[in-house]
């Protein structure tokens, strides 16, 4: 499938250990990992979903110029259903150029908007394990989640806000569990 798929199939076991029955992941990702994401998670969750965020302009390529990103929706058995009545397309501004401490920036507005269509009550705990520079992290912390945070670059935990509950980086070479976090 892909040379990264020892890795995710690895890292979605994870994500079926920790994550509880009622909870979901959600994951960015474009048209060459969905398909990669898709196949280890489909077979433990309700449902997987592809939500397609347009960001209003091309970037990145020469030929064909991306201007989307998938955002991966995948609710556990036990999760029930919301009602958003929304579709499955966001358009939503990408950060610019100028403005950006890392190439897959994400706007914090747009992480906020989708959670908040997303959380449901008893939902109180983001784990971001590719966190960048922690535009996801802030937008959780701002709807009132504890927010854990890692890395595979540790120095971009630098420029995290710093008012998120636990920046910390995986111990190297390895998956993260729960008993090695913060």
């Amino acid at each position: 499938m892909g040379i990264l798929d020892g890795y995710f199939w690895l890292f979605f076991q994870e994500c079926k250990r920790i994550v509880k029955p009622s909870g979901a992941i959600l994951s960015f990702c474009d048209d060459h990992s969905y398909p990669i994401f898709f196949c280890h998670v489909y077979p433990f969750l309700r449902t997987v979903r592809a939500i397609v965020w347009d960001k209003g302009h091309p970037f990145l390529g020469r030929d064909w110029r991306h201007q989307y990103e998938f955002i991966m929706f995948a609710p556990r058995t036990d999760r029930k259903g919301k009602t958003t009545g929304y579709g499955d397309v966001i358009r939503y501004d990408s950060v610019k150029i100028g403005e950006r401490k890392h190439p897959a920036q994400k706007p914090v507005g747009l992480i906020t908007k989708i959670l908040r269509d997303c959380m449901q009550n008893g939902d109180s705990v983001l784990c971001d394990p590719f966190s960048g520079t922690g535009a996801i992290g802030q937008a959780a912390k701002g709807l009132g989640f504890t927010v854990l945070e890692s890395d595979y670059d540790a120095g971009l935990l630098d420029t995290s806000p710093p008012n998120l509950d636990s920046p910390w980086a995986p111990p190297s070479g390895g998956m993260v569990s729960d008993s090695e976090g913060p």
